[in-house]
């Protein structure tokens, strides 16, 4: 790419050279059509790093959202931070759930019961939420009663111990 530097100023030329974006955009979401979004994960998608997600009603959305490290620096909050009528995430994650077996506890990629929640943060840093109530959905035990991990020493294979785990409201996987 040629960039002009008689077009932009020193500081647009060192953000452009620095992959920052130029300016933060606030995207907001409200379930009456007032924001630009219904959906806070559609926000969040079409964020980039330092955007902010404002919420601009007080209504329940009942959706996974999921902040990664694409994302970082993103600000997840509502339109009156300070209110006791919060808007706020509801899901019951019945998907990450894993490993339901002591073959499965091999695969990394069926590991996901670390990765389960109603507001996900998955490695990403510097992320604000502010203003916003996130619930779990209601309780969700969950689990295997047959042994899927190992004991400390033993063979991988050698499984031992259940997973006995439960649903979250938010979750902080490898992130910061």
């Amino acid at each position: 790419m040629i960039i002009n530097r008689r077009t932009l100023s020193a500081a647009a030329c060192m953000c452009l050279l620095c992959g920052l974006p130029l300016m933060a955009i606030t995207r907001t979401v409200s379930k009456n059509n007032t924001g630009t979004y219904t959906l806070i994960q559609a926000a969040v998608n079409a964020s980039v790093p330092g955007d902010t997600v404002k919420i601009l009603d007080a209504a329940t959305y009942p959706e996974q959202v999921t902040i990664d490290s694409t994302k970082n620096s993103l600000t997840l909050t509502s339109a009156n931070p300070t209110s006791l009528n919060k808007p706020k995430i509801v899901w019951q994650d019945q998907v990450n759930e894993g490993p339901k077996t002591c073959a499965e506890a091999q695969i990394d990629s069926l590991i996901t019961f670390d990765q389960n929640g109603a507001l996900r943060l998955m490695r990403a840093h510097n992320v604000v939420i502010n203003g916003i109530a996130v619930d779990g959905g209601g309780v969700l035990p969950f689990g295997s009663p047959n042994p899927v991990w190992p004991a400390q020493g033993s063979p991988k294979t050698s499984c031992q111990y259940p997973l006995v785990h439960g649903n979250t409201g938010i979750v902080l996987w490898i992130s910061g």
